[in-house]
């Protein structure tokens, strides 16, 4: 076909220029609109979005089977799924729900290479199991892939662009700190919290290394695919590695890939492992073994939570990147830096109140802010002329373009009309002066059938205005004290990067973007919950999980007097509590309610 550029290289590099011209021909000649949906030219961008083009191509085939009788083929059955869908719902990528059934396959995979955790018998076996994971983790996976791949000559491409994002050497260099420590902890295993305490900011890096590794295996993926120099680099390596690694068992694997994706599940095995150790000390009756595990226990769910976090919301800004390159005239630098987005709208009639005539518009619905994107068509010459008429091609594409930002706390209301039977409205109000004239307000058009819809983003809409102007909710020690909402975006720097924590209960403000109050009284952050606690009321309550009650031990008593006090107030109460073991309780008459 004239004006097509061939290439021999990964056909994801095409350039979208030829794409179009494909597109525009096939569907001229074929009469198919859509052929690749609303990615167009766009659809090789992404690895993940190669089904469409599957589809598309299916469209083709059975088109000119049609037409020449060459045989087409049908669709995929089964579609590879997206994780983000920009046009029809961006805030998917917080689902936790994508991906389980990979998640539960590189789940079995980890377990048979390194074990399960669950099965320890006695304090001691939970506590050797701790050690042996860490340890051919350490053999098995990371020193498996320092050796075998990273140390070896593979492509330049993977040394410059791939294996950077891993961090195996610092990941390397944790286990080792790792190890030597829990070489000393056999000897005593009540320092089992102080090691985890100790060594909290080293953990770190998974953050840097989950955010990446879903990219990063894309990339790799690929490359395996469409690059024949990268993909016989790795498969050499990899049958050279289980010809000649001297660490290697029977449980050893070699496939890096699946290497790769031992790392995140590594660091979610810590909870785990430290919970089976939590609960054969307390049958045990090592009560300060059990104090430190819950502690090391604690303070590693809070870790996996931060790194989880970190990696969807890594994730997030880079969707919203990818979405700002499609947007012309961005008059900010980040999207993401408008908040979490809660909901958005992929094509909606609007209008301003002052406005003359409705346009097409994708809004963009975040915590505190309402972004609209005008939708408009453009015409686009290609530099390609008609080779029959010499006319040069003229292209349509769609485009969107940064209209206006409108906090959500300064519409005053919003209000649902049905003044007709053609259309709804969902007025977003702005009232300036006594007057209050709505110069600054917002109208959304539903065409007759969509008053369902229309309910629901009225509904979504005020919940948004009402949540951006609530106040700060202060708990008792803060009452008076002068504090802001406070959001900062982590670096991506493993070196230096800070991570943030709640002085109230010293646990991480969770994810790459750090969100939580500022006290400028305290000159400190705080969780949003924590910085809302009534201490008064909450003093001697624990933020700890309380045993599966066939751990707890049945205490047998004789007489009421075992657990009666009479006549005590709350406070009281609580104190002769505090230091009995968890599970344990009593009765009291209050002093309040005569009677209770």
């Amino acid at each position: 076909m004239e004006g097509i550029t061939y290439r021999t290289n990964n056909v994801s590099t095409l350039e979208e220029k030829n794409i179009r011209l494909f597109i525009n021909y096939a569907e001229k000649e074929l009469k198919i609109k859509d052929i690749f949906g609303k990615l167009k030219e766009g659809v090789f961008r992404k690895f993940i979005d190669f089904h469409i083009v599957i589809d598309g191509l299916s469209k083709i085939s059975r088109q000119v089977e049609t037409k020449l009788g060459v045989k087409g083929f049908e669709k995929t059955k089964k579609k590879t799924e997206a994780v983000y869908e920009y046009d029809s719902d961006i805030n998917n990528i917080y689902d936790d729900g994508e991906r389980a059934e990979e998640d539960e396959h590189y789940e079995k995979l980890y377990d048979n290479a390194f074990g399960a955790a669950t099965e320890a018998t006695s304090l001691d076996h939970a506590i050797a199991e701790l050690i042996a994971i860490n340890d051919s983790f350490l053999i098995r996976c990371l020193k498996n892939i320092q050796e075998n791949f990273i140390d070896k000559n593979s492509t330049e491409l993977l040394q410059k662009h791939f294996f950077p994002y891993f961090k195996i050497d610092k990941l390397i260099e944790l286990h080792e700190n790792l190890k030597r420590e829990f070489e000393i902890m056999e000897h005593s295993y009540v320092t089992i919290g102080q090691i985890f305490e100790n060594m909290r900011n080293e953990f770190l890096v998974y953050c840097m290394v989950s955010s990446r590794m879903k990219t990063a295996i894309e990339f790799l993926a690929d490359q395996m695919s469409g690059n024949p120099e990268t993909q016989g680099k790795i498969k050499k390596l990899q049958k050279e590695a289980a010809k000649t690694y001297k660490h290697q068992d029977d449980r050893t694997m070699f496939d890096l890939k699946d290497l790769l994706q031992m790392i995140p599940q590594h660091i979610m095995r810590y909870p785990m492992m430290l919970g089976e150790i939590q609960k054969h000390a307390n049958a045990s009756k090592k009560r300060d073994i059990e104090n430190e595990a819950r502690n090391a226990n604690d303070l590693m769910k809070n870790m996996v939570h931060h790194i989880n976090q970190y990696a969807t919301d890594h994730n997030y800004i880079e969707t919203l990147k990818e979405l700002k390159e499609e947007v012309k005239d961005v008059p900010v630098q980040n999207f993401h830096d408008f908040g979490v987005l809660s909901f958005e709208i992929a094509n909606i009639d609007m209008k301003k109140v002052s406005g003359q005539s409705y346009g097409q518009y994708q809004l963009l619905l975040f915590e505190n802010y309402l972004v609209a994107l005008e939708l408009t068509e453009e015409e686009t010459f290609l530099n390609e002329v008609n080779w029959f008429t010499g006319i040069p091609l003229v292209t349509k594409r769609n485009v969107k373009r940064f209209y206006e930002h409108f906090k959500m706390k300064e519409f005053h209301e919003i209000r649902m009309t049905t003044p007709d039977k053609e259309s709804s409205y969902i007025h977003l109000n702005h009232f300036n002066g006594p007057a209050k004239n709505a110069n600054l307000s917002l109208v959304l058009r539903f065409p007759f059938g969509k008053m369902s819809d229309c309910e629901e983003v009225y509904n979504k809409l005020e919940v948004l205005r009402m949540n951006a102007s609530t106040d700060i909710e202060k708990g008792s020690d803060h009452t008076d004290h002068d504090s802001v909402v406070f959001r900062e975006e982590i670096e991506d720097n493993s070196e230096t990067m800070q991570h943030s924590k709640c002085k109230d209960c010293a646990k991480f403000l969770n994810g790459k973007i750090q969100t939580g109050i500022k006290c400028n009284t305290c000159n400190a952050l705080f969780h949003k919950e924590c910085f809302a606690i009534n201490k008064d009321e909450d003093e001697y309550k624990e933020e700890e999980e309380f045993d599966d009650p066939e751990d707890l031990n049945v205490i047998q008593t004789e007489s009421i007097d075992d657990f009666y006090l009479g006549e005590l107030d709350q406070t009281n109460a609580i104190k002769k509590l505090k230091p009995k073991r968890r599970g344990t309780f009593l009765l009291r008459s209050s002093q309040k309610q005569k009677g209770k």
